[in-house]
């Protein structure tokens, strides 16, 4: 019976695997996404286009990206040692690893009805031979739908964001870990425990959200562990005293964990100039993000349509609120789903108040509190943190499935998840195109959202590399009114250089100079071309005094050393 027992589970996983990896198929037709750090990670990255002891210090030492994350980096260069710079290959490593988070989802739910069937003290504990159909019913239709929802398609699909499904990889083993610990005695317990903190390393070394891990834990001790109140009741006072110490003890460990990954990730972010400081984004701006993006989440989780790879930073500070009623439905509907949780906790329904402190737990490192970047939400960050939705929803239509008295009946009751995974897996097929080049992506942003600074930047640097500065020229103009990205300005001067418009050239050129913009390199590029452009009209005492400053920022540069012979063999 135990045999038969893995053989169906066996068969379950397969299956999983096959139907996950079928929708994701398409992904390994899309390219690298040169203009959105897939260049940085993988295509322009020397150091993980090589396997040696140095390669391997820099990926423990680097901030490179802005990120501190050396198991995704070690995981892109055994890709490149694998497939080159066939993107297909990169592609490939995130489908596996999504269909292995899905088998991870599946083998979760099943331990944590495992744990509900099973009181605390009773052994043994068998999640995998004592099965019953209600729960296979939970933990496939959960992991199906955590496998095709669309809104995975940005950590699935992205190369880039190989450390969402890496990270998660070892986050949902580290979950499973721990319960196991926690049900086991003497040495096993010792194993479990070991297993449990040696993966949270792994997703910590991955990606740094895993710092909210412990925070989980703890939940999990309260429900469906049961070890401290308000569930302990057989124990006496005494016992439940020890309970909450160990409660908060054997925590420690992972939160030394998560405190030295937290100094790192904040170094990283600081070094890469990543994180917006509270005078460009005010804190009450941040507030707003915070509670509308918890909203959102939901809101794309539940209905996901109009997916978009970038969601742009609203600015509306608190005293603006009266002129945007709108923005106060996140605040009343986070306070509701509050309210109700607690509600529904003392009457002796916890997950619901579990689900949604998991949620907001897990979700606090990328709520925009601490503001990284310009997005205002990302599909990728709800990777993790929507996890208990998936499970509130396969444990729902179980529910429904169990109250059938008949086998057709029975057979009735599948049909709703069934089609709602058939429906989720067209949507996901529908989305990975979005992924399939540079020109896909940002032109599906413009579209989308054409107040987007970054999006029409980037499309215009598109549209220039190709030649096209015609286009290339209305989008940089768009981008430089939404935007204070400097390098745009210098591709603007550019791209009027080539549309021949010198003197709208140099009158840009001189702006951009003026309020020093850009970095070192963009100035010495810039005030080289600006000599050219004084030379061919005529002016040779702008052009020679814009020659010296370009070569006193780089004595070296080529372009400037031409031009400077040029200059010299055309004086009289």
């Amino acid at each position: 019976m135990r045999l038969a027992g893995w053989m169906r589970h066996l068969f379950i996983l397969t299956l999983l695997a096959l139907v996950t990896s079928w929708v994701y198929w398409p992904s390994l037709d899309n390219g690298f996404l040169l203009y959105w750090d897939d260049a940085s990670y993988v295509v322009n990255n020397p150091q993980i286009q090589q396997l040696s002891l140095d390669s391997m210090a820099w990926m423990l030492t680097t901030f490179h990206s802005a990120n501190w994350h050396p198991l995704t980096w070690l995981s892109h260069a055994l890709d490149y040692h694998s497939y080159g710079l066939q993107p297909w290959g990169h592609h490939l490593s995130n489908v596996v690893l999504h269909s292995l988070n899905t088998l991870w989802v599946y083998v979760l739910v099943l331990v944590l009805f495992g744990l509900l069937k099973t009181p605390v003290a009773q052994q043994p504990f068998r999640p995998f031979t004592d099965t019953d159909s209600r729960t296979l019913v939970a933990a496939i239709s959960t992991a199906l739908l955590f496998a095709l929802h669309p809104q995975h398609v940005e950590s699935v699909a992205w190369i880039a964001e190989r450390k969402d499904v890496l990270s998660l990889f070892f986050m949902l083993p580290t979950l499973l870990a721990y319960c196991f610990y926690v049900r086991s005695e003497g040495r096993a317990a010792k194993y479990w425990y070991g297993l449990a903190l040696l993966c949270q390393t792994l997703a910590l070394m991955s990606k740094p959200m895993a710092v909210t891990l412990p925070l989980v834990l703890m939940l999990l001790d309260i429900y469906p562990l049961r070890r401290v109140e308000p569930f302990n009741f057989a124990q006496s006072q005494s016992n439940r005293t020890l309970a909450w110490r160990k409660w908060l003890g054997d925590k420690l460990p992972f939160f030394i964990l998560v405190a030295i990954s937290a100094v790192l990730t904040i170094q990283a972010q600081s070094a890469g100039k990543a994180v917006a400081d509270l005078v460009l984004v005010a804190l009450d701006v941040r507030i707003l993000n915070a509670f509308h993006s918890v909203q959102m989440y939901l809101v794309k989780w539940l209905f996901p349509i109009y997916l978009v790879p970038f969601y742009q930073l609203v600015l509306i500070p608190f005293k603006q609120l009266w002129q945007h009623p709108e923005l106060w439905i996140p605040f009343i509907v986070a306070g509701l789903n509050t309210v109700l949780a607690v509600y529904y906790f003392h009457r002796r329904q916890p997950w619901w108040l579990i689900a949604w402190l998991f949620y907001l737990i897990t979700l606090l490192p990328v709520i925009g509190l601490v503001q990284v970047g310009s997005q205002a939400m990302a599909d990728r960050y709800a990777y993790f943190p929507t996890l208990p939705a998936y499970i509130l929803l396969g444990s729902g239509l179980a529910w429904l499935y169990a109250r059938q008295t008949t086998p057709w009946r029975k057979g009735l009751a599948l049909l709703p998840p069934l089609l709602l995974a058939g429906l989720l897996g067209l949507l996901t097929r529908q989305q990975i195109p979005l992924w399939q080049s540079d020109y896909s992506l940002w032109d599906y942003i413009v579209r989308t959202n054409p107040d987007s600074g970054l999006a029409q930047g980037k499309l215009g640097g598109l549209y220039q590399r190709a030649g096209n500065y015609e286009m290339a020229l209305q989008h940089y103009q768009f981008s430089l009114g939404l935007s204070d990205d400097d390098s745009i300005t210098y591709h603007l001067g550019y791209t009027q250089e080539m549309l021949k418009q010198p003197d709208k050239a140099i009158e840009t050129y001189r702006r951009a100079l003026d309020e020093r913009r850009g970095n070192v390199q963009e100035q010495t590029v810039a005030w080289a071309r600006l000599a050219q452009l004084y030379w061919q009209a005529g002016q040779r005492a702008p052009a020679q005094q814009a020659l010296q400053r370009a070569l006193a920022l780089d004595p070296q540069m080529p372009f400037a050393l031409n031009l400077q012979t040029l200059m010299q063999a055309a004086a009289p």
